[in-house]
């Protein structure tokens, strides 16, 4: 059981952060208690019928994060046990992660160097992450880090910052992990040059390289307008990308598969694929605070590729009049049902948030709007925010569009759950 060493773990930290010698008073100890329940709603329809994707419909996760600073070396620790309900009945699952551990060395004014497990921030960006190289997969249910689930990448940092401009040089090695189409289980590197206008415009041009593939290139650009309005934007094209896509998407043939169809087909392609985002933050005097973007990724699906995937999960579902088990049916639908990311399928999204601070109780909705098909994602919570030394909240998350739409055909209904922290 995992559990039990995070606990043993995590406690030393706590006993280090209470402790009266010279070294614990100079350690810095932080820890939040997370306790979060959920309740979820799957779609049944022709990608999941009777729930073949095993979704659980309740769940519940006690998580404990311990961060220490000392000197130069920061930690973080997540615990975690979850409880979760699925048709097949109760499931309970501990985990422990070490999300950071790295050190910032020791080095003469105005350089930098770093090593360790963490995570290099080369953006603005809030639902959208054209340069997020050096990070883990976004979590567009959790854009805040709410839950803390996020985790560093091996990476090693050196930089150099003077007045009007900065170079950073950052090289990654995540091989040990499982390829995932995004940063796990990657090596790569890139170099980062930032410039500071006298004007306040803050502009970067970037290039990074993965292991077996080209260079790419980009850049983005950030402008702070007085004291309300900042606009945000970044770019970055690549012949060829690891993104992995499904067998029958790429040749267009209908048939049944019986091993995994998912492959990295385009990684040698001559072709370009760009992203890009543009969006900005406001902010009222009454706190009012609006974030809107804009995405475009050439890694998605066109609109006949998305026709061929829609084509192909009607002929898996249709496939046992052929003859096919129910077996193979519903191993095609899981495998089809991979095309669906967490991070967007298609091309063009528009994502809008509105926050209402100043009060005891902070309201927010969001929206993640498909633009190629018109279906969308839509969430709210209400956290109460007013202590010092806890919070919490309740939030939903529910999905519409037509049934033929990337958010109406997807299996992920909807969420309700509510969430209590406790800092000490």
């Amino acid at each position: 059981m995992k559990l039990i060493p995070t606990i043993i773990a995590s406690s030393l930290l706590i006993s280090l952060g209470a402790g009266s010698s010279a070294f614990a008073e100079e350690v810095q100890i932080t820890s939040t208690a997370i306790e979060v329940f959920e309740t979820s709603f799957t779609r049944k329809g022709v990608l999941s019928p009777d729930n073949i994707l095993d979704r659980k419909d309740f769940g519940s996760e006690t998580a404990l994060i311990t961060s220490a600073q000392w000197e130069g070396l920061n930690l973080r620790i997540r615990v975690a046990d979850e409880f979760d309900h699925h048709d097949g009945g109760w499931r309970n699952d501990g985990d422990f992660d070490i999300q950071e551990l790295s050190y910032e060395f020791v080095v003469p004014d105005g350089y930098r160097l770093s090593l360790g497990k963490l995570s290099e921030s080369w953006h603005v960006g809030y639902a959208f992450h054209p340069l997020g190289f050096f990070e883990t997969e976004l979590n567009r249910d959790d854009l805040s880090e709410r839950f803390k689930r996020s985790e560093g990448l091996p990476t090693i940092v050196g930089g150099y910052l003077a007045d009007s401009w900065d170079m950073t040089l950052t090289y990654s090695d995540d091989t040990l992990n499982t390829r995932d189409g995004f940063n796990r289980g990657l090596r790569q590197w890139g170099a980062r040059l930032g410039m500071l206008s006298r004007s306040g415009l803050e502009t970067s041009l970037v290039m990074q390289k993965p292991e077996h593939q080209k260079i790419g290139f980009g850049g983005s650009a950030v402008y702070v307008f007085g004291n309300s309005l900042e606009v945000h934007g970044s770019v970055f094209a690549r012949q060829g990308t690891r993104r992995p896509l499904h067998k029958g998407i790429q040749n267009g043939e209908l048939t049944i598969y019986t091993a995994d169809p998912y492959e990295e087909s385009r990684l040698k392609d001559d072709k370009w694929y760009a992203r890009s985002l543009v969006g900005l933050q406001w902010t009222s005097d009454d706190q009012i605070n609006v974030v809107l973007e804009w995405s475009h990724d050439r890694r998605g699906l066109n609109s006949n590729q998305w026709d061929q995937w829609k084509n192909m999960v009607n002929f898996h579902a249709s496939s046992g009049s052929l003859g096919v088990s129910t077996a193979g049916v519903n191993g095609n639908l899981k495998y089809d049902a991979q095309t669906l990311l967490e991070t967007g399928t298609r091309r063009d999204y528009i994502f809008m948030r509105v926050t209402k601070g100043g009060w005891d109780w902070t309201p927010e909705a969001s929206v993640l709007f498909g633009v190629a098909d018109a279906s969308a994602i839509w969430s709210a919570r209400l956290a109460y925010t007013a202590a010092t030394d806890w919070d919490a909240e309740v939030f939903s998350r529910f999905s519409t569009g037509s049934s033929n739409s990337e958010f109406g055909i997807s299996p992920n209904k909807g969420t309700l759950g509510a969430a209590l922290r406790y800092h000490f």
